[in-house]
């Protein structure tokens, strides 16, 4: 059904059937009903229905891999469509494939620690010297800046509420809003301004590699956004969904199968999931590598004493109420810091065996900067340290020259490993420490593990011997199933989960120090 247009007109001996159902228009139907109707129904709706010849600007599929260029059909082919292709699988070439308009007005709305991956990305499929307009402030500051001259503008979802009128009587060709999970606060300016965007464009493409959302009917703020007016308002999306009258207002319970099967139905029609496992082939191999490693009598002593402090403010037992008191947290941390410091010779090690760039994961800043300036010392090699609180031109600074081969090993916090970092240049990358949640590791090593790396890579994970975090990553990986939950297959349909379940790992991780 490629060929259809989004919206269908109904058969006039239909319209009085089908208006009762939430999102139907009496005279039109959004193609993502189609699976829900009556077989007679649906194909009268397909008999009457106009079909659409695709034309325009030859597609750039030719810079896309196979899954890719499936992808990218699949947005070409809609006026609306969510891409929700899991980190690493190259969203940002997708959806600029899938839009591609020379001399047209498109829109990019996207975090701006990605817009080094955008631009990057429309030089490949735009050519390197296709206009490219960063919009910033959220007034017209520039006597000289106009906004409606052919080209792609990338936009901050800051100031999308305050800039989106710029294209209201313009009608950009395209707009793609990256990192759509971020627009599920209905209520919110961000997802207003988004939907207005959005509204004022011929075609819309979401991008999200996260669809995990704390209820199903969050998802219908992103719908909002792609599909306008196809999934009804919030209360009929949220009534369909099993909600109910409460004492409070309405109250989201868990989704009825039933319920659940007819939204994948419809789904399938807006929104394109494609997983890492299923695409991975298409990429050389990982390997990891968890390689052992024995303290010293002296650090090893350390970190005894730092362990019984965490005991004798545990007393021996693991309550969740008491891992939320400042010095239990603080003791913790403590013990987590000493592990990273500790490790630094093996991975200073590590990092000096090869002559190929390496890239170093850590949780502290100091343990990074410690790594840097070990590895500078050891043989002289050039060495750039990437955090969180760096400002955003010095952060794109040091990556590009990482990329470009002006720095040989990297230290990366993983709080700056979430967006827009690209680092496929290294195939090594060594977690000098680790973090408590699986999927946040994972965003790491995609940096590398990812479209467009050509090498195979290899992660090094080392593990001090009888410490905290002795067996952590059985721990970790024991809840990776939960936490790479999608929403098509296993989504929960529960409303938020308790507090204790968010930081379970914790209490697993620090029941490892009272053993």
């Amino acid at each position: 059904m490629a060929d259809l247009p989004d919206w269908l007109p109904v058969p006039r001996d239909l319209q009085a059937k089908l208006s009762a159902m939430p999102g139907i228009r009496r005279t039109q139907v959004h193609r993502s009903h189609l699976p829900l109707l009556p077989a007679d129904a649906r194909t009268a709706i397909l008999a009457a229905a106009p079909r659409i010849s695709w034309t325009g600007a030859p597609s750039r599929d030719e810079v896309l891999r196979p899954y890719q260029k499936t992808a990218a059909e699949f947005a070409r082919t809609r006026s609306g469509a969510i891409l929700a292709l899991d980190m690493g699988c190259g969203k940002t070439r997708t959806s600029l494939s899938a839009t591609y308009a020379p001399g047209k007005i498109g829109v990019v709305v996207a975090p701006l620690v990605t817009w080094t991956v955008w631009h990057k990305e429309i030089r490949v499929v735009y050519g390197a010297d296709y206009p490219v307009t960063e919009v910033r402030g959220r007034r017209l500051t520039d006597v000289h800046e106009n906004l409606h001259t052919p080209g792609i503008y990338l936009l901050n979802p800051e100031i999308v509420y305050d800039r989106w009128t710029e294209w209201y009587t313009v009608r950009p060709q395209f707009v793609i809003i990256d990192e759509a999970h971020l627009y599920i606060g209905r209520k919110t300016k961000r997802h207003q301004g988004a939907e207005n965007l959005a509204g004022c464009a011929k075609q819309r493409v979401m991008l999200t590699g996260t669809p995990i959302l704390r209820h199903t009917v969050d998802l219908h703020s992103i719908l909002k956004c792609a599909c306008p007016g196809a999934f009804g308002s919030w209360y009929d999306f949220a009534m369909s969904l099993g909600a109910r009258h409460g004492q409070h207002g309405v109250e989201l319970g868990r989704v009825p199968a039933a319920a659940m099967e007819a939204l994948q139905a419809r789904l399938s029609e807006v929104m394109l999931r494609c997983r890492w496992e299923e695409v991975a082939a298409d990429v050389p191999p990982l390997t990891r590598e968890r390689l052992p490693i024995k303290l010293v009598a002296k650090a090893a002593a350390e970190y005894n004493r730092l362990a019984a402090d965490v005991r004798r403010v545990l007393g021996g037992r693991v309550v969740f109420s008491d891992l939320l008191k400042a010095l239990a947290m603080v003791e913790v941390g403590a013990l987590r810091r000493f592990i990273g410091r500790a490790k630094i010779p093996a991975v200073v090690d590590l990092a000096c065996s090869t002559s190929e760039p390496v890239v170093v994961w850590t949780w502290h800043r100091d343990v990074a900067r410690m790594v840097a300036d070990a590895v500078h010392a050891r043989d002289g090699t050039t060495t750039d340290v990437i955090t969180g609180e760096d400002l955003q031109k010095k952060r794109n600074e040091r990556i590009e020259r990482f990329q470009t081969g002006g720095t040989r090993v990297v230290a990366v916090t993983m709080a700056a490993a979430g967006l827009g970092i690209d680092l496929t240049v290294a195939r090594h990358c060594i977690f000098a420490e680790q973090d408590w949640t699986p999927s946040v590791m994972a965003q790491a090593e995609r940096r590398l593990w990812r479209s467009g790396q050509t090498k195979p890579c290899v992660t090094y994970w080392p593990v001090v011997e009888g410490s905290i975090e002795d067996r952590v990553l059985d721990i970790l990986m024991s809840k990776e199933q939960f936490a790479e939950s999608r929403l098509l297959d296993g989504m929960t349909s529960a409303a938020a989960p308790p507090p204790e379940t968010a930081l379970h790992s914790l209490v697993d991780l620090v029941d490892l120090v009272l053993r």
